[in-house]
């Protein structure tokens, strides 16, 4: 009961809301993705020379069939829960 009511009397600013959320002129700053520039892109390319040193090495290779066996499951789930949803919908209309 003592929690409630030291909460009682508190204000958007003790409770974490600070300034630094809002842009100028008090309109809330929203993010839609990361922050993608060209700095990121650099150390993106870096990587990818160590990680991928040719195009012809097995790591490479290993890189495709991964991305391959992925993009592949994907599509299965996608597939899977289009047909539990049709089983689904025919148990709830009762129709068999």
């Amino acid at each position: 009961m003592a929690v409630v009511a030291l909460l009682w009397g508190t204000t958007s600013g003790d409770r974490g809301n600070s300034a630094r959320k809002y842009a100028k002129g008090g309109k809330r700053r929203t993010s839609k993705g990361g922050l993608v520039d060209a700095d990121f892109m650099k150390k993106i390319k870096r990587l990818l020379k160590i990680v991928i040193p040719s195009y012809t090495c097995k790591e490479s290779k290993y890189i495709a069939i991964l991305t391959l066996l992925l993009v592949l499951r994907t599509q299965m789930s996608i597939w899977l829960a289009d047909v539990n949803g049709r089983i689904v919908k025919s148990i709830v209309e009762r129709n068999w």
